[in-house]
């Protein structure tokens, strides 16, 4: 394969090699086992599953036990576990193990309300002895059968910038990576990314640094490894729509040119495909379920799509969907690949 320039050098997390260095971001209710396997074939260096919640494992729920779940053709795939305290991050983490994670990543950066009042997520970063004893226990969950990272904000404001710190736990505590989300945690997924933050961290740890915030296109990820020196580029909103954006990154890396957008057939193509998968993986009713937001995703800005995603989300079976989709697709063409 031709390589790029040498911003685009292959991520290596421990053992866990990442090319090109791009990651999927851990993105609740959407980066469930079929749209992970979509990217992954589109070009993404590693997927993230959806953030795991330690506790829930602890009582066994069986919805969030399903949400360990790796398929074969994913990896290299990382598993992101929610843990507000060490007595439920080492048992977290090898469950991950366990269930064929190459990666264990420890949320320290949600900023959701419910999560914040748990005392996971970015609250983590407010009460550093804690955050410190939650990578340790992870690393000893995994007992060296995987890397452990960590993704992170900037800190939950600018009067407790923690990063570097952080950091430096993790290097202590025996990580192997980490994740720099380059907002604070006051600003949820408001206002710009700063990226210097990521070039300061870079020049502060001994890690592998990963950078995410405000990455669109390919343009964007290579003014991020340029101006920041980090080692890969985490995609979070900009593939929830738009998973393409990893074949794009993939060129790139490659010094390709940038292929051309996905066009509406091959965007109802991949919701036909996701929809056997959802339906095969989670049953019809949740299945539909899971799809709903995918069709919104990938329909918006198409020609009459308001339409499409009213009619959409009322139907009920699958079928009903797949004869919807395939007629809304007539005039690209649009065939079902399992027909």
């Amino acid at each position: 394969m031709a390589r790029g320039d040498a911003a685009w050098a292959p991520l290596r997390i421990g053992a866990v090699v990442v090319d090109p260095p791009t990651v999927l971001a851990p993105l609740a209710g959407v980066t469930v086992p079929p749209f992970r396997r979509l990217c992954r074939e589109l070009g993404a260096g590693m997927v993230c599953s959806e953030m795991v919640s330690a506790n829930a494992l602890a009582y066994q729920n069986p919805k969030t036990a399903l949400m360990l779940h790796v398929c074969d053709d994913e990896h290299p795939v990382s598993v992101q576990i929610l843990a507000p305290t060490p007595e439920v991050a080492e048992p977290a983490a090898e469950a991950a193990v366990e269930a064929g994670a190459d990666v264990v990543d420890i949320n320290m950066g949600c900023p959701v309300p419910k999560v914040i009042r748990c005392g996971a997520g970015v609250a983590l970063m407010r009460d550093l002895p804690r955050a410190r004893a939650v990578m340790e226990a992870a690393v000893r969950g995994v007992a060296g059968r995987a890397p452990v990272t960590v993704k992170i904000r900037a800190g939950w404001d600018p009067r407790s910038r923690c990063f570097a710190e952080i950091a430096r736990q993790a290097e202590d505590a025996g990580l192997s990576g980490i994740v720099l989300h380059a907002r604070y945690g006051c600003q949820g997924y408001s206002g710009h990314a700063d990226w210097s933050m990521i070039a300061d961290l870079r020049q502060q740890t001994s890690l592998p640094v990963v950078g995410n915030g405000d990455v669109r296109g390919a343009s964007d990820a290579a003014r991020m490894l340029r101006e920041t020196g980090c080692d890969g580029v985490m995609v979070g909103r900009g593939a929830m729509g738009y998973p393409w954006v990893f074949r794009e990154l993939r060129a790139a890396a490659r010094s390709e040119a940038v292929p051309e957008p996905a066009g509406p057939g091959e965007r109802i193509g991949a919701l036909l495909r996701l929809g056997r998968e959802m339906v095969d993986f989670y049953g019809e009713y949740r299945g539909l379920r899971e799809l709903r937001g995918f069709v919104c995703w990938f329909t918006r800005g198409m020609p009459s799509s308001a339409a499409l995603r009213a009619e959409a989300l009322q139907l009920t079976s699958f079928e009903d969907l797949r004869g919807l989709l395939l007629r809304y697709g007539e005039s690209w063409a649009v065939r079902d690949a399992e027909e």
